[in-house]
Formats: C-alpha cells, structure tokens, sequence
C-alpha cells in the first residue's frame, strides 16, 4: 500500500515502478514541461521571470481543468483544432532551440494527437499532424 496524499492506494509489488512513472510525469515532466515553455519565450527574448508569470495563468488553468475534467476533456489548441499549418509554424520557429526541447515538442505533441483523436479529430488530420510532428525528432 502506498499513500498519496493522505490516501492509501493499492498497487501491487510488481506494478509499484507503474506507479513511480505516473507520479514522476505528474510531478517532474511537468517542470520539463514548463521549463521548455521557458526556453521557447527566452528565445523570442522574453526574460525568464516574466516568461514564468506569462505561462502561470495557462498552465495553472490547464492542470485544474486536466484534473477536474479530464485531460483529454481539457485539451485545446492547435493539434486538437487539426491545425497542422500552425504546428508547422511552431518547429520552424523551435530550429534554433536545443534538441531536447524541440523533441519534447515533438512527442509531446504526437501524444496530444492521440487524445485529439476521441474529441473528434479526424484519422486523416491525425495522420498529417503526426507527419508533421515527426519532422521535430
């Protein structure tokens, strides 16, 4: 048994690593996230600072609703909108950024494309937005 939050949850032995990678992509991929949030307004000349209280709003309101509803009841944006044109616009505008970040992008992405699929995104719109997104890797 482990305790989250005051709450005891069952977890097997043998899925107990399950666990640890859920609390860590809860926890500490959301940072990474963030932080190339960060790296992306820093290299459009935002201070760091000021970048972090741009992105607090959204992110504290994403998360909320992720949550509350559901994250793939709170998605939004271009990738969930099929608009690949803007998806495209955004890896030209990640070239000068470091590899990391742009592939985080990437696969951050093509697992939104996933999520979009059941709100209603069209297959073929999944398939060219994926094309696109593999182009960050």
């Amino acid at each position: 048994m482990t305790l989250v939050g005051g709450r005891s949850l069952r977890i097997h032995a043998e899925d107990r690593s399950l666990y640890h990678a859920a609390a860590v992509m809860a926890s500490s991929y959301i940072a990474a996230l963030i932080y190339g949030a960060v790296e992306i307004l820093k290299a459009a000349g935002v201070e760091r600072s000021t970048a972090l209280s741009t992105l607090a709003p959204l992110a504290r309101t994403c998360a909320e609703n992720s949550l509350n509803l559901g994250p793939v009841e709170a998605l939004t944006g271009p990738i969930e909108r099929g608009d690949g044109a803007t998806v495209l616009a955004h890896l030209k505008g990640l070239r000068s950024l470091p590899g990391p970040v742009k592939r985080l992008y990437g696969s951050a992405g093509q697992l939104v494309v996933q999520m979009a699929v059941p709100r209603g995104l069209p297959e073929t719109k999944a398939a060219e937005i994926e094309e696109i997104l593999r182009t960050a890797q």
